[in-house]
């Protein structure tokens, strides 16, 4: 008489369920969610390392990459 995994090992399920529950859990944190923007001490440090506040939709504004080779031979 044979018996199925699930009866025979019921630790190696619920191993593998909290494996994949971190495992969901990593790529949620490093891929996906998004932080608020850093706070600035000064507008000119704002304008300096601050976002253009698009990226996250729609991408780099195209004229940025126009200008960056031309900026940065």
């Amino acid at each position: 008489m044979t018996t199925g995994l699930r009866t025979r090992h019921p630790v190696l399920w619920l191993l593998l369920v909290i494996l994949a529950i971190l495992g969901g859990a990593v790529t949620y944190v490093k891929f996906f969610r998004e932080e608020p923007p850093p706070f600035f001490a000064s507008d000119e440090d704002h304008f300096l390392f601050g976002s253009v506040g698009t990226e996250g939709d729609q991408g780099v504004p195209y004229w940025i990459w126009l200008v960056l080779p031309r900026i940065f031979p």
